[in-house]
């Protein structure tokens, strides 16, 4: 049996109806990659049905941690551009109140220090 969650995955090997195994993981929550959430929770899916050998669930979990994230960059920038819509769709710059003005500046904090960051 395998039960996963966020910070943990937890499985119990049953041989002839008796526990014979079980083994806790710890996860770190630093980055959490949901095309990998996914990937794993379909390979239980498949482990729990009977579908999959010890030894090709092992390559799909070598599979699965090969799946590469978002570079540092591409998250920075899409923080920044996001932040500048919130601030567009509120009316707002990054210190004032929402429609405090019916002219629209999008001065936003996160956006004036990530720039340089990004390379912008």
């Amino acid at each position: 049996m395998l039960f996963t969650i966020a910070n943990g995955v937890f499985v119990s090997a049953l041989v002839d109806g008796q526990q014979c195994a079980c083994q806790v993981r710890h996860v770190p929550l630093t980055s959490i990659h949901l095309g990998r959430v996914e990937a794993l929770n379909e390979l239980s899916r498949h482990i729990s049905a009977g579908e999959v050998t010890p030894e090709q669930a092992r390559d799909a979990v070598e599979r699965i941690r090969a799946i590469r994230g978002a570079r540092p960059q591409s998250q920075i920038l899409a923080a920044a551009v996001g932040s500048c819509f919130f601030c567009l769709i509120l009316a707002a710059g990054g210190w004032t109140a929402p429609r405090r003005s019916a002219r629209v500046s999008c001065v936003c904090v996160q956006c004036v220090c990530l720039l340089p960051v990004v390379g912008a």
